[in-house]
């Protein structure tokens, strides 16, 4: 059961992980939170290799440029 868990190195776990933590600093108005999104996109970008979903790997990049862009943009008020 764990090893069927713990797939892919458990990559899409961690990958969650920081995407969650990156939608709750965002909503927070916490500039990390685009950063914490840029390290959960790494991590499903090399989930995507792995699984070969070609998908995720495409979709991931975008976001990760998105949340790049958000990064530097950002304001505190």
């Amino acid at each position: 059961m764990i090893a069927h868990i713990l797939n892919y190195y458990a990559l899409d776990w961690i990958a969650t992980c920081f995407t969650f933590a990156s939608m709750h600093y965002v909503g927070e108005r916490k500039r990390i939170g685009f950063m914490a999104g840029m390290i959960g996109n790494i991590f499903w970008i090399s989930f995507g290799f792995l699984a070969s979903s070609w998908g995720v790997v495409f979709g991931n990049i975008v976001l990760f440029g998105l949340n790049l862009k958000g990064h530097i943009r950002w304001r505190e008020r």
